[in-house]
């Protein structure tokens, strides 16, 4: 119950834009409209999660990693143990074992993010030289692109999900996040699309001058685009690293779609046929038809099942209350955006999920339908961040549920009952967020909520990105952000050509090869097998998704820093002890990610309640403090450094008379 409810969703944001002064300002905001957005976008996960359980839930491939940590711990705390077991020489329980390194990682917590700050972000090569640029740029933690082979000693920042990520994953995320670095370092270094004029991995927009885009500066009435002000102003530029990094997205998404619906072409049609033959049936059919063969379906099949018409009902109920909240509202939102969110998020989201369940992978769908939303109301930025907050939230509900299904699935909870408690937490939780929200806007609200000056720290990060998306491909609209960057449509058609091409020789790789060994000279043949076919049959383990994921890690405050450590832990417990001590492994591995995680979680919530209410400001000024921050890297992190200085001429890009104006 507690954790498909324990996120709000991204409509908060969207409150937040449309009821501040700085954002939209939209005062005809109501308790109602909120409850109608929250409700549907909530629900809308739940209702495509059920239909879903044939693909990702059943099939004995569909691992899901990342509930494996809490089926082991609830195990450990409800289940008695087996007392004397000696498993290589160790002979602690599971209980014990998870209370140590709990109560060592509670302990140690302190020490990189409190006591020792510099161990956390241990950006010790520019300890060496804190004012020299490139050296900055490169190894550091902050505003750097992270090339350190020790970058921490948290493991929050780097270590936490190794021990349940299988190797083959974090491996080929790894290798990706090191290309694509480099990539981002030669179009930094090498000035492509101006990049050099702004900090090397930020996730800002700037203006011509060097400084953060100020959005307030081009927008006019209703939260649109004043082309006047627009043509003084100027377009918004971004980093090579967010450059990059659109790209990156607009690649994995249609390299993801094809290269799963070809590889599992097989499981997803007999899917589907199951489904229909099952709604067909009007409950007369089993869900749990056709997985015979696997065990933990054979022990569900004694509890009664939930048919598929009750999440059908679901979905429809959710979209007539998002209907009701578009259209009921000034929204400047057709409601008939909803099927679209519903359209896209069926194409996408079960290669989504399967690639959650088979390798802890997820695939983020905001910058999707950011996309989308940009290309259809360009200059409306108010329907592409409710359109957004549909298709992120529906997408992000929709694969939460789905990991909880598959952890009442291994724990044998009756799914009649999972049903229940479900859509009680969400309907709770709904109520809860929105009422907790309009005290917080009423309550703390002096002018300065979600500005960076707010005393509380009431920031809202989130709330302000939010809105510089909805600037960037609203307001400012794609057509105009393509213009400015030509390469990036070009990576859409990138991506599916891996996408294919990979999954086509994977799978029928062998058969090709067997055709030619028939049919051509035994010379040809050879040749081909030299060139083509053995390269391309030692990358049978390759999965191009998997491994483009890992290129889409820069900017926001991340970088190779926050990967390291992680692929170290992985190849000895996830490769090597998995390999060598199986048994062990199976004992305690869980169990360690489990006790390190809850460590880290307890003793933060403990440091943020005494520092951030009961003593605040309070803070140890020594050495090991400063001197992560003391540098150039720091600086780039609040973006203040750049390679090259603006030009004469007091801007960089186009010119005024270039500025892009597709509207």
């Amino acid at each position: 119950m507690f954790s498909v409810a324990n996120g709000p969703g991204a409509t908060y944001y969207v409150y937040l834009v449309q009821l501040l002064p700085q954002y939209l300002n939209q005062t005809w905001v109501s308790y109602g409209y909120e409850i109608l957005l929250a409700l549907s976008t909530q629900f809308f996960g739940f209702g495509f999660a059920g239909l879903l359980r044939r693909f990702v839930i059943y099939p004995p491939s569909a691992l899901w990693p990342q509930v494996l940590p809490t089926l082991a711990l609830n195990r450990v705390l409800v289940r008695k143990e087996k007392q004397g077991e000696v498993i290589h020489g160790w002979k602690v329980t599971r209980y014990k074992f998870f209370l140590v390194c709990f109560g060592l990682m509670f302990c140690y917590f302190w020490i990189p993010n409190f006591l020792f700050q510099a161990l956390r972000s241990f950006n010790w090569m520019t300890w060496i030289a804190p004012q020299n640029f490139n050296l900055g740029m490169i190894t550091g933690f902050y505003g750097g692109m992270g090339y350190n082979p020790v970058a921490t000693f948290d493991w929050n920042v780097s270590g936490t999900g190794a021990l349940v990520t299988p190797f083959f994953s974090q491996a080929q995320q790894y290798l990706a996040r090191i290309l694509s670095g480099l990539i981002i370092i030669g179009m930094y270094y090498g000035n492509y699309a101006w990049a050099s004029y702004t900090p090397i991995n930020s996730a800002e927009a700037f203006a011509n001058n060097g400084k953060v885009y100020n959005v307030t500066k081009v927008m006019g009435d209703q939260g649109k685009i004043d082309v006047e002000k627009y043509k003084v102003y100027g377009p918004p530029y971004f980093s090579g690293a967010n450059v990059f990094g659109q790209g990156a997205w607009f690649a994995w998404y249609p390299m993801t779609l094809f290269y799963y619906s070809i590889r599992h072409w097989n499981s997803l049609t007999r899917g589907f046929q199951e489904l229909w033959w099952t709604i067909k049936a009007r409950g007369s059919r089993s869900t749990y038809e056709g997985q015979e063969d696997d065990a933990q379906t054979r022990l569900m099949k004694e509890y009664p099942e939930v048919p598929e018409w009750w999440f059908l009902i679901i979905l429809l109920v959710s979209f007539a209350f998002g209907v009701a909240a578009v259209a009921a509202f000034p929204t400047y939102t057709p409601w008939w955006s909803i099927l679209t969110v519903i359209g896209m998020s069926a194409v996408f989201l079960i290669p989504s999920t399967i690639m959650r369940a088979v390798a802890n992978v997820g695939m983020g769908f905001n910058v999707l339908f950011q996309l989308l939303a940009g290309v259809w109301w360009a200059g409306n930025p108010l329907a592409q961040i409710i359109v957004t907050a549909f298709g992120e939230t529906f997408n992000a509900q929709a694969d939460n549920f789905v990991s909880d299904l598959k952890l009442a699935h291994y724990a044998k909870l009756p799914p009649r009952a999972v049903f229940r408690a479900q859509i009680t937490a969400v309907l709770i939780n709904c109520f809860i967020f929105v009422s907790l929200l309009n005290w917080m806007v009423t309550s703390f609200n002096d002018g300065t909520l979600c500005t960076w000056g707010n005393k509380a720290h009431f920031v809202c990060t989130n709330a302000v990105l939010t809105y510089a998306s909805a600037v960037v491909y609203g307001a400012f609209g794609v057509k105009n952000m393509f213009k400015l960057y030509p390469i990036l449509p070009w990576t859409f058609l990138m991506g599916a050509v891996v996408g294919i091409g990979v999954a086509v020789a994977q799978k029928w790789g062998p058969q090709i090869t067997a055709w030619t060994q028939k049919r051509v000279p035994a010379a040809v043949h050879n040749a081909l097998d030299k060139v083509i076919y053995r390269p391309i049959a030692m990358l049978h383990w390759f999965d191009p998704p998997v491994f483009w994921s890992g290129a889409l890690h820069w900017t926001n405050g991340s970088n190779l820093s926050y990967a390291t450590n992680g692929l170290y832990i992985s190849f000895i417990f996830m490769y090597y002890i998995k390999r060598r001590y199986s048994a062990w492994w199976e004992k305690y591995n869980y169990i360690l990610e489990a006790g390190l995680d809850v460590g880290v979680a307890v003793s933060g919530i403990i440091m943020t309640l005494v520092f951030s209410f009961a003593v605040r400001n309070v803070s140890i000024n020594w050495w090991g403090n400063r001197v992560a921050t003391a540098g150039v890297d720091f600086q780039s992190y609040n973006q203040n450094a750049s390679l090259l200085p603006i030009p004469e001429s007091g801007y960089f890009g186009l010119s005024p008379s270039e500025f892009p104006m597709n509207w």
